[in-house]
């Protein structure tokens, strides 16, 4: 049918073989179930336009649907099954009342074709599902939809376009990839991918602009492009990798609500300035994992997490949120710097433990750090503000080790708990430009194996052995022993202490050995 075909009925059924309306204009006014056994093409050109206006329906068809040009409905239903698209194609219900003009639509092969699909911008519910892989079209255009748009299938298209004429879009498809820079700015929700699967953006992707709330799920990827995202909602598992090859690969990333789900973060290993920045407030994570870190990973806003972990292919970690809580044990070490918080009053709470002691690079510590009865593991640090390290031991595994200090004129309080039997502490490393190193609430016992130069030095009776052994040590004030246990001095007849202001060990519970 060649011509432009107007009329109120037409009727196809499975004892026809091959039908091709080509007509430009044509208008069918009845609910049309295509269901020949053969192909069906609708349109002959990009120009053409054809109109069902009480709907279409060729999932029955036996054979190819080609489509072209515009295919409309006047807020009718439009069903269409596996579809070749023959030049660029519009499809569009023209939805004006809800639930009454939706859009389904299987596979599509898109022969390099641009496909747009349409209801109506501000119509509740009319929606478009895409249930099938669509391939080789070149622009997909997601426009005026006022329901929810879903993508189901493997999408590999070279742009896609989703505009705030669009409520809500659901791109789920497994193995999907974008080749363009797509920047979403759909006016409601945004879900991107599937647990355990994985979608690729090549041209690096941006959910800022989205109206509501944006949930992810299992892999997103670029091929070294930026990504950057608002606000997130993780709906299962989530890993983002940007596969940095240089400094264009950076990670931006706003609040993320977790759902108990563990978030891994990557850009490229030993790529520098590929960095990630986490701006907004992270609760409720399971696990959260850096790898393949080239830059500076920054988390600005208060994390809370069940472990944190970042391995030797991380290169710089900031923390520097006010209120953070981890709820797992936690290992750092990365191969450059570690800094945790930027104020004083910063808190950082490590309930399942924190070992720091392969980081390789300085470890800052610029607040307060504390675990509930679990131990921590430092190994070099270096305070940028006055700080308190406490176990909060219950038992003897909240201990607390600690390697060589560079204090920069800061005070250094380290505590496990008062009468909790073996609750040690052990501090392996020199220990210089400190001005207060006070030992509060230590059940166990408190050694110093390196140098310890510091300008005071508190003992009080909450604590109860202490052993000071490195050669070299110097305090300069009058110090007043008062621990409730023993006490030694030195280790070897080589070691030198000197007391500046002076040393008074009669308030010394147990024996004190010189």
């Amino acid at each position: 049918l060649s011509g432009d075909v107007d009329v109120t009925t037409l009727t196809i059924g499975n004892t026809v073989a091959n039908v091709a309306i080509n007509g430009d204009g044509s208008t069918v006014t009845n609910d049309i179930d295509f269901a020949n056994d053969g192909t069906l093409q609708l349109g002959d050109a990009t120009g053409d336009t054809l109109t069902f206006n009480g709907g279409l329906d060729t999932s029955g068809v036996g054979s190819t649907v080609t489509l072209n040009g515009t295919i409309n409905a006047s807020d009718d239903a439009i069903t269409l099954g596996a579809d070749t698209l023959g030049s660029n194609t519009t499809v569009d219900t023209n939805a004006a009342s809800t639930n009454t003009a939706d859009l389904n639509i299987g596979a599509v092969t898109g022969g390099s074709n641009t496909l747009t699909l349409s209801t109506e911008n501000n119509i509740a519910n009319a929606d478009i599902t895409a249930s099938g892989a669509i391939s080789g079209v070149t622009t997909l255009t997601i426009s005026n939809a006022g329901g929810t748009a879903t993508l189901s299938g493997d999408v590999d298209v070279t742009t896609l376009a989703v505009g705030n004429t669009v409520a809500n879009l659901a791109f789920t498809g497994n193995g999907s990839t974008v080749t363009n820079d797509i920047d979403f700015a759909n006016d409601g929700t945004l879900t991107l991918g599937a647990s355990g699967g994985t979608q690729t953006y090549n041209g690096g992707l941006d959910t800022s602009g989205v109206g509501s709330t944006v949930t992810l799920n299992g892999t997103i990827a670029t091929s070294n492009d930026a990504v950057t995202f608002g606000a997130v909602t993780l709906g299962s598992a989530t890993t983002i990798d940007t596969n940095a090859s240089n400094t264009t690969g950076d990670i931006a990333i706003g609040a993320v609500t977790g759902g108990s789900n563990n978030l891994t973060l990557t850009t490229g290993d030993n790529v520098a300035n590929s960095d990630i920045t986490a701006s907004g407030a992270i609760s409720g994570l399971g696990n959260l994992t850096l790898a393949d870190v080239g830059g500076t990973a920054t988390f600005s806003a208060n994390v809370a997490a069940a472990a944190l972990s970042a391995d030797s292919t991380v290169a710089n970690l900031v923390f520097t949120g006010a209120s953070n809580t981890f709820s797992a044990a936690s290992t750092l070490a990365n191969d450059g710097t570690l800094q945790f918080g930027d104020a004083t009053g910063d808190s950082f709470t490590f309930n399942g433990g924190l070992t720091t002691s392969d980081v390789g690079g300085t470890v800052t510590l610029n607040t307060s750090i504390s675990t509930s009865n679990d131990a921590l593991v430092f190994g070099a640090i270096t305070l940028g503000n006055n700080i308190t390290l406490d176990t909060n031991a219950t038992n003897t595994t909240g201990d607390l080790t600690i390697g060589a200090v560079t204090g920069g004129s800061n005070t250094l309080t380290l505590t496990t708990e008062n009468n909790i039997a073996n609750a040690d502490i052990t501090a392996s490393g020199n220990i210089s430009g400190v001005t207060t190193l006070t030992l509060t609430s230590v059940g166990g016992t408190a050694t110093f194996a390196g140098d310890v130069d510091v300008t005071t030095l508190a003992v009080g009776n909450t604590v109860a052995n202490v052993a000071i052994n490195g050669d070299g040590s110097t305090v300069t004030n009058d110090i007043d022993f008062a621990n409730d246990g023993t006490l030694q001095l030195g280790d070897a007849s080589g070691d030198t202490l000197t007391f500046n202001g002076g040393l008074d060990t009669s308030d010394v519970g147990g024996t004190v050995t010189l």
